[in-house]
C-alpha cells in the first residue's frame, strides 16, 4: 500500500483543485455558447439574438415542392432553383415565405430544401365555389390555392338557397366542381340558376 506524506496530499489537493477549475471553465464556456446573445443598441435597450443555423441558401439551392391533391389522389412535385429570388436566406426566412403559400418544411440544407402541402384542387383549374355566401368561379394557382381572377366571377346567386348537400360540396370541395376551363365552369354555374327563381 502506498503511503502519502503531507507534501503529497497538498500537491494532490492543488492538482485536484486545478482540474476542477478547468472543468468548470469548459462547462461554462459550452453553456454560454448555446445561450442567446444579448446585444445593446444605441438607446441602451437590450435585444436577444438567437443562435441560428448558419447555413443560408445559395443561387444553386434546389427547392422541391411536393403537393398532394385530394381531387386527383396524386402528388405533383415541382423543382425550382433558389436563384436571386431565394438566395442568401436563412431557414426561418425561407420557411416564412413558403408558409404564406400553404407549405410546411420537411427538410433544410444549403443544397436542398423540401416543402410539402396538401390541397384539394389541382393547379391551374377552375372551380365552382362559394365566396361571401355567393356562387363564384375560383382559379387554382400553381400551388393549388384558390383565387378570384375577376370580380365578374362572383355571381349574384345566394348560396343559402342551394340544397344543403350541394352547399356542403361547394364549401368543402368536390371533384365534380373542378374544370379545365373557365367556360366549362361557367356552363356548370348556369345549371344552378334553377335554384334561384
Amino acid at each position: 500500500m502506498v503511503k502519502f506524506n503531507k507534501t503529497h496530499k497538498i500537491l494532490m489537493g492543488i492538482v485536484s483543485l486545478y482540474l476542477l477549475v478547468i472543468a468548470t471553465y469548459i462547462t461554462i464556456s459550452i453553456t454560454m455558447r448555446s445561450l442567446p446573445k444579448v446585444q445593446n443598441d444605441n438607446l441602451g435597450k437590450s435585444t436577444v439574438v438567437m443562435n441560428e443555423n448558419n447555413e443560408n441558401t445559395t443561387e444553386n439551392t434546389v427547392i422541391i415542392l411536393n403537393m398532394k391533391f385530394s381531387s386527383s389522389e396524386g402528388t405533383v412535385s415541382k423543382e425550382i432553383k433558389a436563384g436571386d429570388k431565394y438566395k442568401d436566406m436563412t431557414e426561418k426566412e425561407i420557411q416564412e415565405k413558403f408558409d404564406k403559400l400553404g407549405f410546411t418544411m420537411d427538410e433544410f440544407s444549403k443544397d436542398k430544401i423540401v416543402f410539402k402541402k396538401e390541397s384539394f384542387y389541382l393547379p391551374d383549374k377552375y372551380i365552382i365555389g362559394i365566396k361571401d355566401n355567393k356562387i363564384c368561379i375560383y382559379k387554382s394557382d400553381e400551388y393549388g390555392n384558390l383565387i378570384i381572377e375577376n370580380p365578374d366571377d362572383i355571381f349574384n346567386m345566394d348560396a343559402s338557397k342551394l340544397p344543403e348537400k350541394e352547399r356542403a360540396s361547394l364549401t368543402k370541395g368536390h371533384i365534380n366542381y373542378q374544370f379545365n376551363t373557365k367556360d366549362e365552369a361557367a356552363k356548370a354555374v348556369q345549371e344552378y340558376k334553377e335554384f334561384f327563381r
